[in-house]
Formats: structure tokens, sequence, C-alpha cells
């Protein structure tokens, strides 16, 4: 009969592998269990002629599965039944999805107070590449609390899927402004036509966005992407934002894409 995944079956020392990773066992622990799913009861003798477990240690394997994944019958001598495999897996899964979530939750609130303090301390965290600095730059935008201002040079940061969101985020209440040049008219005709607001500049030199009160800035040639969580920086581009919007030709839509 196949499996209810179809993959295709395991050769003993993968299956034994498997075992060990799944069980957290040693390579004893899984041979025999593996023996007595296949040959049924056994005792302990049949166990070390049917495996390489070593006669010395089968009994303390056999203890260490008791309970877990083996039942004992009768005392002199003792027989061996492997339970259900199914049963088995499934309550090491269990105990193992239910400590993952208990260590993520502990974890994640001790990695964002770290990070609640290294923002204090370290003030900006580069980014190397183009995707590094999206990623952050996307996911602080997803948290938006009150605005989302982009300065645009090239239209590299922006596809469809971020006019989507931008429409989205507006319409929640955010304050969405972009900035572009000439070069990328057609995504800020796109944006003016969502709840976003687009501009167009004649000039713009750089490629920066203030989420909240976090800049996000790329550099060069967008090949490195810098964060900085700093009052000093994100005042002085709310003034360079006011500056070119001030100097830039507002694009009309109905507010409805």
């Amino acid at each position: 009969m196949s499996s209810a995944n179809n993959s295709e079956p395991l050769d003993a020392a993968r299956l034994s592998e498997y075992l060990q990773e799944v069980m957290g066992w040693g390579k004893y622990e899984a041979a025999a269990y593996i023996t007595l799913v296949r040959m049924g009861t056994l005792e302990a003798s049949e166990i070390v002629a049917r495996t390489a477990v070593p006669q010395g240690r089968v009994y303390d394997v056999l203890e260490g599965l008791e309970g877990e994944a083996v039942r004992v019958q009768g005392r002199q001598p003792k027989r061996y039944q492997a339970l259900h495999p199914r049963q088995v897996i499934t309550d090491r899964k269990e105990r193992f999805t239910t400590r993952a979530d208990t260590l993520t939750d502990q974890l994640e609130q001790d990695y964002e107070i770290e990070r609640e303090r290294s923002s204090d301390r370290y003030p900006a965290w580069v980014h190397a590449g183009i995707n590094g600095t999206l990623k952050d730059l996307r996911e602080r935008m997803d948290a938006a609390e009150e605005r989302i201002w982009l300065v645009e040079e090239t239209g590299q940061w922006i596809d469809d899927t971020d006019v989507r969101e931008l429409n989205c985020y507006a319409t929640h209440g955010i304050d969405v402004q972009i900035v572009g040049t000439t070069g990328w008219e057609q995504t800020l005709a796109t944006i003016a036509e969502t709840a976003a607001t687009a501009y167009q500049a004649s000039d713009v030199d750089l490629s920066y966005a203030l989420v909240d009160a976090t800049v996000i800035l790329r550099v060069g040639r967008g090949d490195t992407g810098v964060t900085i969580a700093d009052d000093g920086m994100t005042a002085l581009l709310e003034r360079d934002v006011t500056r070119r919007v001030a100097a830039a030709t507002r694009l009309e839509g109905d507010g409805t894409a």
C-alpha cells in the first residue's frame, strides 16, 4: 500500500535516520523499534540477534523506549511489543509543536526587547542588496501607523503589488505620499489613480522612504540600503520631502484604482 503522500519507500538506513531525527533517538533505539514494528513481539535476545544493538546495551535501549514507543509483556522473560507508529510519532509531533510554540513566544519577546534596546544604541542597520532593503521597507510599511512618504529616483522600489498595497494603506488612513521623476511616469500615474498621493518632480537624486519615524535610504546605485532610526535624520528628510512636494506637480486621479 502506498503512503498517503505517495512518497517513495525509504531504505533501511534512511528510515532509521528519519526516525532518529523525529524522535530524538540514537541508532540503537531506532533499530530496536523498527525491528519490533516489522517482526512483532520479541524478547531482548531476539532483538540482539536481528539488529546491531549490543548485548550489553539492549536492556538500556528497551527501557528507554518503554512507555514512549514500546509496551512490555510478561516478566521472565520480558517480551517487547511496538506501539503503533502513528501514535508514537504523533505524540512526539504534538510535544514538539507545543514546545516550539512556547520557545517562539518566549524568544520572540526577548528578540523584540533586545531590538528595542539596540535601536537606542545602534540607530542604523545596513542591508547588503536591494532585496534586503525592500524586505525591510515592506515590513515597515505593513506596520505603519501614520505615514509612508517615499521619494524614489528610478521606480525600482515599486511594482504592481506595491501599488495595490500603497492604496490599501492610504484607504486605511495612512498618509501615503510618493514623489517621483521622469522615467517611471506610468507607475506614478497608476499610483495617482489610487487613494495614495503621487507627485512628479523635475529632478529626484535620492531614493528613500520615511515610514513613521524611520528612514530607509537606498545608497549609491541601489545595491545597498540603510535603515535609520534617528530623530535628527527623520526631521532632515521631512523637510526635504516638504521642499520636493512644494516644487513638484501633483498627479490627478479619481482615487478609485
